[in-house]
């Protein structure tokens, strides 16, 4: 009988090591993962510029930036000939990955690219395909006043029509707006938001430009008198740079002149 309850006393010690020893393997388990789940990826990403080289179009430096909601993680400039760089210590998460090209003489990207839904894996490298860069669009920051001082109101208008034109007669923007500035940046802001990309701007700012030089005009009307002809009107040639905000101040004055002040179709 005491034989048989030192084997049972055994097999019970034996079972309660095979228990604790489960119980700890799942813990460990259990922290590897969390531990896993926590460690940074890698990504590598290429670049060019788009039917051309770095050196024709005089793109110095490069910089790559992961982006993620509101967090933008830049990373150290490199040589646009590169071509290529690894990053490393990337949290796990999607991005989107934006390639900058500079010149040595200015601190304003000339050219870029962008490739969205990149996934980084926890622990796990992520090779992207080329990202091939193109001129970097700039804006124009459309400011306003009357010659006479006068606002709006007192003016007896309440609408401008912005119209920008390119070099090859082309119509690039048009767009009716309140003729109170801070109401047309609200009304422009709603249609096509921009902050974000040119917080330094103080009017209505037309994006998406490429370099060259442009005509910007703007008709003050009273809306809703069925008339296509202006009150006040200004005119301003105005140029763009890559990737830079370019101020344009426009003053409006009495229309006198008939075909100056037509506004003709929208």
């Amino acid at each position: 009988m005491t034989d048989l309850h030192t084997t049972l006393r055994r097999l019970l010690r034996i079972g309660s090591s095979l228990v604790g020893a489960v119980a700890i393997a799942g813990l460990v388990i259990g922290c590897g993962d969390g531990k896993e789940a926590e460690r940074p990826g890698s990504v590598t990403v290429s670049w060019g510029i788009g039917g051309s080289t770095c050196q024709k179009v005089g793109v110095d430096l490069v910089r790559v930036s992961l982006i993620s909601g509101d967090k933008v993680e830049p990373a150290t400039p490199v040589p646009c000939q590169q071509g290529t760089m690894r990053i490393t210590s990337v949290a796990p998460g999607n991005y989107l990955v934006q390639v900058d090209g500079y010149t040595k003489s200015s601190d304003t990207a000339s050219y870029y690219g962008k490739l969205a839904g990149v996934g980084i894996q926890a622990g796990q490298e992520t090779k992207l395909p080329r990202i091939d860069m193109e001129q970097k669009p700039g804006a124009f920051d459309i400011t306003w006043k009357f010659a006479t001082g006068d606002l709006c109101s007192f003016a007896g208008v309440d609408t401008v029509a912005i119209r920008v034109w390119d070099d090859r007669s082309r119509k690039v923007y048009n767009e009716y707006l309140a003729c109170d500035p801070f109401l047309a940046v609200s009304q422009q802001e709603a249609k096509n938001p921009t902050t974000q990309l040119w917080d330094t701007a103080r009017g209505v700012v037309v994006p998406d430009l490429l370099s060259g030089v442009y005509n910007v005009e703007i008709f003050a009307l009273m809306a809703g008198t069925g008339s296509n002809m202006a009150r006040y009107w200004a005119k301003a040639e105005a140029g763009i740079l890559n990737g830079r905000l370019t101020a344009v101040p426009l003053t409006l004055a009495a229309c006198n002149d008939a075909p100056a002040c037509l506004i003709g179709a929208p």
